[in-house]
């Protein structure tokens, strides 16, 4: 079977099961062109997810995803899936579309909602998406830290779904910004003291003297007859 036909029909197939018995924690990075992916699952070792092999690292390609066993409880089988996949590797379960700017990710709330049927919960669910730019919108209330959103109250999500816009592009570190504003500053201020002490050329004099090109003040004459009108 091919691996993005298993990857559809797990999804599937974790949505529809009683989930009391199930886990799903991880993390997901998503990329402008592809997904890394750090998951453990957690399933019952007879039941359907069982057959879809997702545990066997022989069905992996080992240049793409390693599988390692992890410990679980008896009739429980959980493994760890570690690697890169594409958008599209889960199918209409999973949506992720992106534009030059921003990358939206979105699990509909029906996905949730069949998981979550008749009160039953997933026992372990705790999943975080990292993006490589700011988060600018979700759905529900989940928990952001920078550039990332973790979601672990599978009640709050099944109502909304989980749904996250994001940057592709990193903002500017703030140390960087302040610097280049220094920057700026520190230039300008070089500016303007060069100006003030700029040497006067021709026709220019200090701030309150008279230059060579300005007209000098009218002087008055000592004899009084000169300037004092007829009688």
């Amino acid at each position: 079977m091919g691996l993005r036909r298993r990857l559809v029909r797990a999804a599937a197939v974790l949505a529809v099961l009683p989930l009391a018995a199930c886990g799903l924690r991880g993390e997901v990075r998503v990329q402008p062109d592809d997904l890394l992916v750090d998951l453990t699952l957690q399933f019952p070792s007879n039941g359907p997810i069982a057959s879809l092999r997702l545990c066997v690292p022989e069905d992996w390609d080992p240049a793409t995803v390693a599988v390692t066993p992890v410990n679980a409880p008896p009739g429980q089988t959980a493994c760890r899936l570690a690697g890169t996949l594409s958008h599209d590797a889960f199918g209409p379960w999973v949506h992720v579309a992106s534009s030059p700017d921003v990358v939206f990710v979105r699990i509909p709330e029906q996905v949730l909602e069949l998981a979550a049927r008749d009160g039953e919960r997933l026992e372990d669910f705790d999943v975080t998406f990292h993006f490589p730019g700011e988060v600018i919108a979700t759905s529900g209330e989940p928990e952001l830290f920078g550039t990332s959103v973790r979601w672990t109250d599978l009640e709050l999500a099944r109502r909304t779904g989980m749904n996250a816009t994001a940057r592709l592009t990193p903002a500017e570190p703030v140390w960087l910004v302040a610097s280049l504003a220094g920057l700026v500053w520190g230039l300008t201020l070089t500016r303007v003291a060069g100006r003030l002490r700029r040497p006067l050329g021709p026709g220019r004099s200090e701030p309150g003297s008279v230059g060579d090109g300005e007209p000098e003040p009218a002087s008055v004459p000592d004899d009084p007859s000169v300037w004092a009108p007829d009688a």
